[in-house]
């Protein structure tokens, strides 16, 4: 995907410093996924799966948040710290709530969903000269952690490298895509991320029923 933005709005929003189109996008995203995300959660919270609870509004907020990094990244190919390190700390507030998934599971769940990516990173700039993965990826996967669990985040992580993985396939079978390419890999963890939010406890339970009797 070209990039129409200047190198130097990049350069600084991949320090993490935030730049005042980054911040006007990520509103403009921020409002129209909080609202089409609360539409579809009412719609589960009648049918039971959320009910009206905090839960239901760490749902929200997850889902929001996640469909306004797949679009930004889609866009950008980056992952904006005024998206996910909010998304982190909100998380890991609600896991104290009742309701919530315990602080415990929640701070190992930033450990284990970000640590993954640290050791794609690392592991792969030793044994190819680059990183694998960007730091956004690592900061994404800690959300996930925080607000899902560690359990929840590994799966998250495994279900997007699936996805991932045959997408960037048929791209390259197809020859949309070269090797070279950049892929972004955080719409597809955020994919991971929403299915594990919905049926992710009960996919888990299948696989353990299933393979683990």
């Amino acid at each position: 995907m070209r990039c129409t933005a200047p190198p130097k709005f990049f350069a600084r929003l991949g320090e993490g410093s935030p730049d005042s189109r980054l911040i006007a996008n990520v509103g403009r995203r921020h409002e129209k996924s909080a609202a089409s995300g609360f539409g579809f959660l009412r719609g589960l919270g009648r049918r039971g799966q959320f009910g009206l609870s905090l839960r239901l509004v760490a749902a929200l907020i997850l889902l929001s948040g996640l469909i306004a990094i797949t679009g930004i990244d889609l866009d950008y190919q980056i992952i904006p710290d005024v998206l996910s390190i909010p998304g982190i700390v909100a998380g890991l507030l609600w896991s104290f709530t009742p309701g919530g998934i315990g602080w415990k599971d929640s701070i190992l769940g930033v450990v284990i969903g970000g640590g993954v990516f640290v050791v794609i990173i690392v592991a792969s700039s030793l044994v190819l000269g680059q990183p694998g993965m960007g730091v956004g990826d690592v900061k994404l996967g800690a959300m996930l952690g925080a607000f899902l669990g560690w359990q929840l985040a590994l799966l998250s992580i495994l279900l997007s490298v699936l996805v991932g993985g045959l997408l960037a396939a048929v791209l390259l079978a197809s020859g949309r895509k070269a090797r070279k390419d950049p892929l972004p890999f955080g719409p597809f963890l955020a994919l991971g991320g929403m299915i594990s939010l919905f049926w992710g406890n009960s996919l888990l339970a299948w696989y353990f029923t299933q393979f683990l009797k």
